[in-house]
């Protein structure tokens, strides 16, 4: 979705997810707060918020000082996920400096673009099972190689976007940054492709148990679980096998098992370490 949009232009869904986005994060909602965000007049916003109610009495309560409803104790979402980056893509397309809202940095998404032709020639060889022929750069290979790949899936780590595809080179399911893709062909490229149906990595999901560095003093193994919000003292990342590296990279988990002669430097360390050692490093 690009820009600013007409309230009216959106589905009932549609404006019943932002209102309740607004409900779960900011704890208040109202016809103005709507109208401002999408440049529409507060009367046509107003009856929107009456259907929101009768549909779902009990949500939220008005709140005749702040002149604002408010999300009521049995406050559950219905048309949204109750998640926070359901109110960072809100906030990233309507919220500008213009609106006041320079109290909010939302931060870069995603971080890195990847090239829309590539892009879309990565999709194309992925829905029509064809392999494709890439001149791809590589620590190894800084100046480019060029190889057979098949491409079965595509992911984002959080900063980068992968191509999961089987290489002809290794004869192995691998990842492969698109950024460092500088041409792709598949004019002319014969054969089926390889699918992902026996990429053990990538189908298998892995749950990552993430603890306080034990070389932390108590007081600071303390601060980390109140940090990363950890229950019962750990926190636990369900993700595919194949994406495992990306996630520990993100928390900054040290993946070669030395926790540094700076423990604050990587607070948190994987206590499963050990069963997804051979993913890690193949």
């Amino acid at each position: 979705m690009n820009g600013r949009g007409d309230f009216r232009d959106f589905s009932r869904e549609d404006r019943y997810r932002a209102m309740e986005i607004l409900l779960q994060w900011e704890g208040a909602c109202n016809a103005s707060r709507l109208s401002e965000l999408f440049h529409v007049r507060r009367e046509n916003v107003t009856r929107h918020i009456q259907d929101y109610r009768s549909d779902f009495p009990g949500q939220m309560d008005y709140d005749a000082i702040g002149k604002v409803f408010r999300p009521t104790p049995a406050f559950q979402p219905r048309y949204s996920r109750g998640v926070i980056s359901e109110y960072l893509n809100l906030a990233r397309r309507f919220y500008t400096g213009a609106d006041n809202h320079s109290w909010l940095d939302c931060g870069p998404s995603p971080h890195i673009e990847p090239e829309p032709a590539i892009f879309r020639g990565i999709i194309s060889a992925i829905k029509d099972q064809k392999p494709l022929l890439v001149t791809y750069r590589s620590w190894n290979h800084p100046s480019g190689l060029q190889r057979r790949i098949h491409p079965h899936a595509l992911a984002y780590s959080g900063l980068r976007w992968h191509c999961r595809a089987f290489d002809e080179r290794t004869e192995r399911f691998r990842d492969f940054h698109l950024g460092r893709i500088d041409r792709l062909d598949h004019d002319g490229v014969t054969g089926t492709g390889t699918t992902g149906d026996h990429d053990r990595d990538w189908n298998e999901y892995i749950s990552l148990t993430m603890v306080p560095n034990p070389k932390l003093s108590d007081d600071e193994q303390s601060l980390v679980r109140a940090d990363y919000g950890m229950l019962e003292g750990e926190l636990t990342v369900r993700c595919r096998r194949s994406m495992a590296h990306y996630v520990l990279q993100g928390y900054q988990v040290p993946i070669g098992g030395d926790s540094s002669e700076n423990p604050r430097a990587t607070p948190l360390m994987c206590e499963n370490l050990e069963e997804i050692r051979t993913t890690l490093f193949q």
